[in-house]
């Protein structure tokens, strides 16, 4: 049950296919008080039960995630981010090594593998989405090192803060969909973290509102003839406006309207929020299931070497690179198929429906239970391998 409501879980993917195809189950959550308090119901995508608007949204966020220009965008930071945290790796295996008086040419560093890559993913889905950092892998390694990064604490700092607002709220709208208004307004202690919430919220809002009135006025100022940038935030201002990079069309063929400030706001918090714990946790996967199955690592560096040679003075990533890495690719898969980070999808439907032999009424909740059929023994010979 969820919040009163019976919920259904489906694991196996032939009833799954049909959430994901048919109108009568194109609800994905029962209407939420505390979702439309916290200001998310009926936005962006994650919690639009709207078709249109949902559609509308839907179009411009995956016009903009799968434009070349951004796709190449995406993968030349991850070659900067992933050198500047090598580059603090380094440094913290020295500072190890003095101190244990150590070889200074073999250090050791042990670490938190989570608390990197979490920093990691912040930093390359902020700079993507809003073409600003919020040097979280910075702000990470002024908590393990002596030494503080090259850049200003003040910068560092607020960086900081814009992340753990981003975190923040993504807890804080499970917590007004689970906890009823009632308790939210009356109940002297949970009221007084309702309001904080919402400072927050309102906290991370305005500065979102910053970042696109400030992008907004380049754009107006820059020359029809100068290349712009290719974050997700220029392609969704600029979309269908006369300095577009990008046109965006409706199912019908028409061209959609620009989007406003409210609606680019919500795709961005929604592509943060859905792109950092995301792709850190499914690293921390990967990574501890090649120390379980070594076999699998060692084919996989065959992989990296034979395309990356070890003579080669620079490890640089290009796209036509990641297109040839396929076992990398299958271990990726692999580890989200055993593992996969995110656990269910939630569906509800919008009108009675029979499906596997029963009548279901509307507004029925079910839980597309991913990790159950990914896992499931009917359709995997050795589910847990």
């Amino acid at each position: 049950m969820i919040n009163g409501h019976r919920c259904i879980a489906i694991s196996q993917s032939k009833y799954m296919e049909k959430f994901f195809s048919h109108a009568s189950y194109s609800g994905r959550l029962l209407y939420s008080q505390g979702i439309e308090e916290i200001g998310f119901y009926g936005r962006g995508i994650a919690f639009n039960e709207d078709y249109k608007g949902w559609n509308y949204h839907r179009q411009f966020f995956t016009h903009a995630l799968l434009a070349p220009r951004f796709m190449d965008t995406t993968i030349n930071f991850t070659n900067k981010l992933y050198k500047e945290m090598s580059g603090y790796w380094q440094s913290l295996g020295k500072q190890n090594t003095l101190r244990n008086n150590y070889d200074n040419d073999n250090w050791v560093l042990e670490t938190d593998f989570y608390g990197w890559f979490h920093g990691f993913a912040n930093d390359l889905i902020s700079i993507v989405i809003t073409g600003e950092r919020t040097y979280a892998i910075d702000s990470y390694y002024n908590t393990q090192s002596t030494i503080k990064s090259e850049h200003p604490d003040a910068l560092v700092e607020d960086g900081y803060k814009f992340v753990n607002a981003n975190v923040n709220l993504i807890r804080d709208i499970f917590f007004f969909m689970f906890v009823g208004p009632f308790m939210r307004h009356y109940i002297p202690i949970i009221r007084n973290m309702s309001i904080s919430m919402l400072k927050n919220r309102d906290y991370l809002f305005e500065r979102f509102d910053e970042i696109i009135k400030n992008r907004r006025k380049k754009i107006e100022e820059m020359p029809l003839d100068k290349d712009m940038n290719s974050d997700m935030l220029t392609l969704l201002i600029t979309a269908n406006t006369t300095k577009s990079i990008a046109k965006v069309k409706a199912l019908d063929g028409n061209m959609l309207k620009p989007m406003s400030d409210e609606e680019i706001r919500i795709n961005l918090f929604e592509a943060i929020a859905g792109g950092t714990d995301t792709t850190s946790n499914l690293f921390c996967f990967i990574t501890y299931y090649l120390c379980k199955y070594p076999h699998v690592k060692q084919k996989m560096l065959l992989e990296i070497d034979s395309i990356f040679p070890k003579s080669s003075e620079k490890f640089h990533v290009s796209r036509n690179d990641i297109s040839k890495l396929k076992y990398c690719k299958a271990i990726i898969k692999e580890t989200n198929r055993i593992i996969p980070v995110v656990l269910f999808i939630p569906r509800c439907t919008v009108e009675e429906y029979e499906f596997a032999g029963y009548k279901w009424p509307t507004s029925t909740h079910f839980h597309l239970n991913l990790i159950g059929a990914n896992n499931h023994p009917k359709f995997w010979p050795n589910p847990e391998i």
